[in-house]
């Protein structure tokens, strides 16, 4: 209520108190206005908000989190401390790290890669998700496979070599190489030579006919073999013998007169033909004619006699081979040397001779011989002359 105040019998003055009806709710504070004003300011205590006044808005706890003061950050949670403070917990967000203030840390996206929480295997990339994902993308580096993750399967070395990537020809050898690498060594296998890679040389036999390294004689056909192999057959050409190997018989020339094939007489001289020939010359020895092959004329002895080099009152006997004359021997009462061509035959001293010549065969021809008798005989038949001696 108010109060009076008097001043002798003259003045009296009265002062009304217009909080004492307590016009302000509970948590605002009272101010009387001064006179000649008959109400009062009502003033919400520190941590409130409002006109402070019992029959208007009252007061009410201030929440920081719901104006412009709000002191979190953006991806941080408030939650208003109770009145009288004027301040509020900020909690970051799910995702988010740091003290959630604005004017503090604030929130951040938790990189999830940058910590021991990181999910992605060591060979892989992560990629953080943003928040409020908690989670990354993990991404094998180059040369790795897998899902890139530490609990899942990982990321190990792409062996190129086990798909269909192998770069390697299917004769060579493949050898991966370590990651990052995605290629592998190509390596032909024994046998084969080139690149050993599908998009170069690849693999091809090797033809060891065909390199300084020909195992066969110059006078040899050389015959690859397939690989694995790096050995050929060596087959001696025609008119040529041996094993056809330059380190082992080679090819020497077939002599034809030196085996069962000799083609030639056994009285006939041999000349082999020179490679490739299979053949020989066969020439007969002195003393024999023909053309010296055995399955030809051969070689027999050249008669003498024929032509007969002797007189014809002589006997010729040709001599054996080598021997190319004969012997001449007269006949019964001739002496001489027998040779046409020498003394002849002369009818020796004391010897007749009957003589018929053709072509009077029936005359009987009497000679008188040099004892002066003279013989007479019946008519025969003769076409030769002959000698008869009378003594």
């Amino acid at each position: 209520m108010g109060q009076c105040k008097s001043w002798g019998v003259y003045a009296l003055k009265c002062y009304i108190n217009a909080c004492s009806p307590k016009p302000c709710q509970a948590q605002a504070t009272c101010t009387d206005n001064p006179a000649p004003s008959l109400d009062a300011t009502c003033t919400c205590n520190t941590g409130y908000t409002g006109d402070g006044r019992a029959d208007g808005t009252g007061c009410s706890d201030t929440n920081v989190c719901s104006n412009s003061s709000n002191p979190c950050h953006a991806q941080a949670t408030c939650t208003d401390h109770p009145a009288p403070s004027l301040d509020a917990n900020c909690t970051c967000n799910t995702g988010y790290t740091g003290d959630g203030r604005t004017n503090g840390t604030g929130c951040s996206d938790i990189n999830v890669c940058s910590n021991s929480s990181n999910p992605c295997h060591a060979q892989a990339t992560c990629t953080d998700h943003p928040a409020p994902s908690l989670d990354a993308t993990c991404t094998c580096n180059t040369g790795y496979t897998g899902d890139g993750r530490a609990n899942g399967t990982g990321c190990s070395d792409i062996n190129t070599c086990s798909n269909s990537s192998n770069p390697c020809h299917a004769q060579a050898t493949c050898t991966d190489h370590p990651a990052p690498s995605l290629d592998a060594n190509c390596t032909c296998k024994v046998g084969y030579t080139g690149d050993g890679r599908t998009n170069g040389t690849g693999c091809l036999d090797i033809n060891a006919c065909s390199n300084s390294s020909n195992p066969c004689h110059a006078q040899a056909t050389c015959t690859d073999h397939p690989a694995p192999s790096l050995d050929a057959n060596c087959t001696c050409n025609t008119g040529y013998i041996g094993d056809g190997r330059t380190n082992r018989t080679g090819c020497s020339d077939f002599n034809a007169c030196s085996n069962s094939s000799n083609p030639c007489h056994a009285q006939a001289t041999c000349t082999d033909h020179p490679a490739p020939s299979l053949d020989a010359n066969c020439t007969c020895k002195v003393g024999y004619t023909g053309d010296g092959r055995t399955n030809g004329t051969g070689c027999s002895d050249i008669n003498a006699c024929s032509p007969n080099p002797c007189h014809v009152n002589a006997t010729c006997t040709d001599n054996p081979a080598p021997a190319l004359d004969a012997s001449c021997a007269c006949n019964a009462n001739y002496t001489g040397d027998g040779v046409v061509n020498g003394t002849g035959c002369s009818l020796q001293a004391g010897a007749a001779n009957f003589a018929f010549f053709p072509p009077l065969a029936y005359t009987l021809m009497v000679v008188l011989s040099v004892c002066g008798f003279a013989l007479a005989g019946s008519v025969v038949h003769f076409k030769r002359s002959h000698s008869y001696d009378t003594t």
